[in-house]
């Protein structure tokens, strides 16, 4: 028996409509065994979580994100629900675990909310560092998820009780498994590559020689092939969404437009020759620091398109194409 996922159906709706170079990354995150992708331990603990507490994990070495506990010893008739918890996981990214710079802002989260065990904390995936109570706008917010059962899909409270309407933060009703935060966590950021710019999944094929196919640096001089697989992408991609050909000259009037809005330093050092099929761009005083900068924004556009994709929307209007 097939049984419909309302949460699924979304997400590949959303996933559809994504650049196929994010397709390809899913795809490949798929095909990878969960030890490529756990959590990072930071440290065990077996004090039980409460509700209100506010927890620091780490999908990867040095980059954090912060999560709150919206309700926890969950009381319900399901035996393997009872004494859960409730998280929610915010899409920020820090550096750090200080606390002091977080603000939580349910409008941003980085994923739907769970349905975790103790072992989060006890295997040390998930590190309190502070407490803080719930407050009456946090108490107000309505959690729910979406419960497949045999005799109807439904949405639900976390004790598993039916709602008739649609919950304000809706995840998927049952326990996550020790992997399953780790791997919704990877699938967003794979999903929002601004998030944590030149993202890279263990494994993953965008390797050095990838990048130099299409970008060179050499003696000060940078030079983009337009005609490049990857860039052939991008191109394509622009083309079709947004009526946009873009030759040499097309992608010089993007990079002159991202660099002044991104208002890069001594931009106006910088000189860009172009013809239909390569971008050379330089600074005029040699500036050494600045090239690395320069080849490396230029890195992080391309191998992050939807970032591209996101900036064209924006400023199509604006940017003087060809």
């Amino acid at each position: 028996m097939i049984f419909n996922n309302l949460i699924k159906e979304r997400r590949d709706k959303k996933i559809n409509t994504l650049p196929k170079e994010i397709q390809r990354k899913l795809k490949r995150f798929e095909e990878l065994d969960s030890s490529d992708y756990q959590l990072q331990v930071i440290k065990p603990s077996n004090e039980l979580p409460k509700e209100g507490d506010i927890f620091v994990l780490s999908p990867k070495k040095g980059y954090y994100f912060f999560g709150k506990v919206m309700e926890s010893n969950i009381e319900s008739s399901n035996s393997l629900m009872s004494g859960s918890h409730v998280v929610v996981i915010f899409s920020t990214c820090f550096n750090t675990m200080d606390i002091e710079i977080f603000k939580p802002n349910y409008h941003e989260l980085l994923t739907d909310p769970f349905i975790v065990n103790n072992q989060y904390w006890e295997k040390g995936y998930f590190y309190v560092i502070k407490h803080s109570p719930l407050s009456e706008e946090e108490k107000k917010l309505e959690i729910g998820f979406y419960k497949i059962h045999p005799l109807g899909n439904s949405f639900c409270t976390s004790s598993g009780e039916r709602l008739e309407h649609e919950p304000q933060i809706l995840g998927m009703y049952g326990l996550c498994t020790i992997t399953g935060v780790a791997a919704e966590i990877n699938r967003s950021l794979i999903m929002n590559p601004s998030i944590i710019p030149n993202f890279v999944l263990k494994n993953d094929n965008l390797s050095t020689k990838k990048i130099d196919s299409f970008i060179k640096n050499d003696e000060g001089i940078i030079t983009i092939d337009i005609g490049d697989k990857l860039v052939r992408e991008i191109s394509n991609y622009i083309e079709a969404h947004f009526g946009i050909y873009m030759n040499g000259y097309n992608w010089e009037k993007f990079l002159d437009f991202y660099f002044r809005k991104s208002k890069m330093k001594k931009f106006e050092d910088l000189e860009m020759n172009t013809d239909a099929g390569t971008i050379e761009l330089h600074f005029l005083d040699g500036d050494f620091g600045m090239n690395k900068n320069l080849y490396d924004q230029i890195v992080y556009l391309f191998t992050n398109p939807q970032v591209i994709y996101s900036f064209i929307s924006k400023y199509n209007d604006e940017i003087m194409w060809e």
